[in-house]
């Protein structure tokens, strides 16, 4: 009897053990489904939270999108505009070298033009100091004519006088031999004399004549050498 008393107790101790077990559990599960409930609520507001702040990254995404979108365009114009400035970059570049090229052969063709413009102005000096000597030559030579030409008349009127005389002589029949024939001698050197003088008075008319066309070359030379001087200025400057 006290065995089967004590089995029985042992027996009503498990039961009770496993009361309190299942008691534990039962609480345990409790906490366990209230603390399932409070994570899920939070769980479900954080998803909300979630799919709002997904919303606004979203919206932001897309903003940002956009935003790029215009950067990419702003950032594809400057690069066209910094291509562009770089061909007109090269371009004036160039245009400065062929410029700076001209440039020269204008400063080239001016100094040459001005070397020919001072040998231009310094014949035509020279032609005009030939001419004005050539002038002063033939003034000389006409005032020289000049005299010639007086004592040629001069002359001539002697001759005449003189053939007066010879006539007046030979016609009076009182005049000796010897005076006739000096008055002949006389008469046939004063001949000699003014064809001599004739033979000068002829060749300085040629020589007037030959400094005359002299003139005429050296004004034309000099008029060709203005007219030269005047077109190298102009193609000058």
């Amino acid at each position: 009897s006290s065995g089967i008393n004590a089995e029985f107790a042992m027996v009503r101790k498990n039961q009770a053990k496993a009361l309190d077990s299942m008691q534990a559990a039962l609480e345990t599960e409790a906490k366990g489904k209230a603390e399932a409930l409070r994570m899920k609520k939070k769980l479900e507001a954080d998803a909300a939270d979630l799919g709002l702040a997904l919303e606004h990254a979203i919206a932001g995404n897309a903003e940002t999108q956009n935003t790029i979108k215009k950067y990419q365009l702003q950032v594809r114009d400057a690069q066209a505009k910094v291509d562009e400035e770089s061909a007109a970059k090269s371009a004036a570049a160039d245009a400065k070298v062929t410029a700076d090229r001209k440039a020269a052969a204008m400063q080239n063709a001016l100094e040459e033009g001005r070397a020919l413009l001072e040998t231009a102005d310094r014949q035509r000096r020279s032609l005009e100091q030939e001419l004005a000597d050539t002038n002063e030559t033939l003034a000389d030579l006409g005032n020289v004519n000049q005299s010639i030409a007086a004592a040629k008349r001069k002359l001539e009127s002697e001759f005449n006088q003189l053939g007066g005389d010879l006539d007046e002589m030979t016609n009076e029949a009182g005049l000796s031999e010897d005076k006739a024939a000096r008055a002949m001698v006389d008469a046939a050197r004063l001949a000699d004399e003014l064809r001599c003088e004739q033979d000068v008075a002829m060749g300085l008319e040629k020589d007037k004549k030959l400094l005359e066309a002299q003139c005429k070359d050296a004004a034309a030379r000099a008029d060709e050498a203005e007219v030269s001087r005047r077109r190298q200025g102009t193609q000058g400057i």
